[in-house]
């Protein structure tokens, strides 16, 4: 789960160098129209990887309690073959 996050600090991090970097190339600086325009950007640009960031920890989280849930059937349906019983996955017991 660290992974995404260190993604991001060091997408803002190549952001920041790329626009200062573009500010020292620049012949002249940005003026204060150009200056909020990329700052604008720059904040969609978070905006966006704030929300693929959540989606991919979403997608993540789904995936582990869809394999949880069946590894629990799968223990408890064992565990109710052990005991001479038949796992109802309906009502998640061990019947007869």
């Amino acid at each position: 789960m660290t992974k995404p996050s260190t993604f991001s600090l060091t997408s803002i991090l190549a952001m920041t160098g790329m626009l200062t970097m573009s500010s020292i190339v620049m012949a002249t600086p940005l003026n204060s129209e150009q200056h909020a325009a990329a700052v604008r950007h720059f904040a969609l640009l978070e905006q966006a990887q704030n929300s693929a960031e959540q989606e991919y920890s979403d997608n993540l989280f789904n995936q582990f309690n869809e394999q949880l849930k069946h590894l629990e059937a799968a223990k408890v349906d064992q565990l109710c073959t052990e005991l001479g019983r038949h796992y109802d996955s309906a009502t998640s017991t061990c019947t007869g």
